[in-house]
């Protein structure tokens, strides 16, 4: 048979760490570490950060982060603080608060004792309205506005109690709702989603609709596949609310209560999530058409991982587990305690192990840490039956004008593996045959070939390596140049039955 070239130039379908080696498409990776994928195929490596302090604002990990009109502030060390390091409360009884902008223009926080507000220049204790009563919002670690109304929940009962409209400071005893189901777990998170409030428990989801408690409002369950016990990991990212689940990040795509109202949108990561310790702590936000799920693989409460979800590169998924799934890639390097988006929509993050925050997608090392890069592909070479005598392997790759880029590439062939050093850059390569414009410019684009030498191997894998630093990296495809030869079983112990 005649030499062939079989090209692979499309992985927006992402990890997938699920499916057996042998199952995997063209378009999957078995590993994407420190990987950003490209639209229209390829793939780069993830850029870094910077810190966004002069000074840090303590010694211990920061634990959340807080917009607020004109300035930006952190609780550290159970300090409200501005990012200057200016503190306005230290005498929070907790790092785990429950903080909402409301429309009077202030801050309301509840840390489990107190429930206080800032309006920009004092901080205090609410003062409740008249016949208010603020005892058990005071117990209360979370809170969220819808309408008018302030909602306040997480103080071990299964209560979720909203105000009087327009006033943050007036609860009653009567002004509740119990969320109550067969298991023992209370509500740990709330969104809004449509025009629904939505109450998140460990196991299950309800929704309050309507706005007149004593009228239209109606509270009940939805048909979902998990609750969630990581309350931050709640985000709304297009049509959908994200959320971790016990096995998957869960997509809630629907309030109805006679549907099923939820999708699994992560079996690429399946196997990641399945190892994923100190749930509690997982953090997520949606930026720029992905969300980034921030949380711990090795049981230290430090989120030391980033799970990045592209969005708006949703396909269609295996019917058996979701009807749609995102492509998904991995970040280490990252120590994330909160995000934070600011009025420019530039993404920060809080470290989680000291008293930093980082500006994130900036150079191309992380504070001065080369970024650790590594791809993983599992070809086929169009079928698993046939031996094939590989020739070379070619590599696609951007050739950055003024940046030099070298990466490791191991390749195995079963028993056999070659690993190679390859400089992406040309030293005055230019595009002798691409004339455009009239103008005779810089070449981006780089064809690096890896001789074989005919090795004999049904499928092959291909592992791409960077860590140096200051190196931007950029993969558009491979190409494999084979000469299947013919397919060859073994015809003993075969016996008419």
């Amino acid at each position: 048979m005649s030499k062939r070239l079989t090209a692979y130039i499309n992985f927006n379908r992402g990890r997938n760490g699920t499916a057996s080696a042998d199952s995997l498409l063209a378009s999957e990776m078995r590993e994407a570490q420190n990987v950003d994928l490209m639209v229209r195929g390829g793939y780069s490596q993830r850029k870094g950060c910077i810190k966004a302090l002069v000074t840090p604002l303590g010694t211990t990990g920061i634990s959340r982060l807080i917009k607020y009109p004109g300035m930006n502030l952190a609780i550290i060390d159970k300090k409200l603080v501005k990012w200057d390091g200016t503190v306005l409360l230290s005498t929070l009884s907790s790092n785990d608060v429950g903080v909402e902008y409301f429309t009077n223009q202030k801050l309301y926080i509840v840390d489990g004792t107190k429930y206080y507000v800032y309006d920009g220049t004092t901080i205090a204790e609410v003062t409740p309205a008249t016949s208010a009563d603020l005892t058990n919002v005071k117990n209360c670690k979370l809170l969220i506005q819808r309408g008018q109304r302030m909602f306040a929940m997480g103080d071990n009962t299964n209560n979720i109690y909203f105000s009087a409209t327009g006033e943050p400071n007036n609860f009653t005893a009567s002004q509740a709702i119990r969320a109550l189901s067969t298991d023992l777990y209370n509500p740990v998170a709330a969104a809004l989603y449509g025009d629904a409030l939505i109450i998140f428990k460990r196991n299950s989801v309800y929704a309050w609709t309507g706005w007149d408690p004593t009228t239209d409002v109606e509270f009940h369950p939805l048909r979902v596949h998990d609750g969630t016990q990581s309350p931050r990991s709640v985000c709304a990212a297009e049509d959908y609310l994200l959320y971790l689940g016990d096995d998957a990040i869960v997509a809630l795509v629907s309030t109805e209560k006679d549907v099923i109202s939820t999708m699994k949108v992560s079996t690429g990561v399946t196997d990641i999530i399945e190892t994923l310790t100190n749930r509690d702590k997982a953090v997520g936000v949606y930026y720029r058409g992905c969300y980034y799920l921030a949380c711990c693989d090795d049981g230290s409460g430090i989120n030391n991982l980033v799970l990045k979800g592209y969005v708006t590169m949703a396909f269609q998924g295996d019917e058996t587990i979701s009807l749609r799934s995102f492509p998904w890639t991995l970040y280490r390097g990252w120590s994330v305690a909160d995000w934070f988006k600011d009025d420019n929509d530039d993404l920060y993050f809080a470290s989680a192990s000291t008293g930093m925050i980082y500006k994130a997608f900036q150079g191309d090392n992380d504070d001065g840490i080369p970024i650790v890069m590594q791809a993983k592909h599992r070809l086929n070479l169009d079928d698993s039956f046939r031996i094939k005598k590989l020739k070379s392997i070619l590599l696609l790759a951007r050739q950055y004008e003024g940046e030099s880029c070298y990466v490791e590439v191991d390749i195995s062939l079963g028993y056999y593996k070659v690993s190679k050093g390859v400089r992406i850059d040309e030293s005055g390569f230019w595009d002798i045959s691409d004339w455009d414009d009239n103008l005779f410019d810089f070449e981006d684009i780089v064809k690096k070939q890896i001789d074989l030498n005919g090795h004999k191997c049904d499928r092959l894998e291909i592992t791409i390596r960077h860590d140096v630093i200051d190196e931007p990296v950029t993969i558009y495809g491979y190409g494999a140049v084979f000469k299947p030869k013919k397919p060859k079983g073994v015809k003993t112990n075969v016996t008419n039955i």
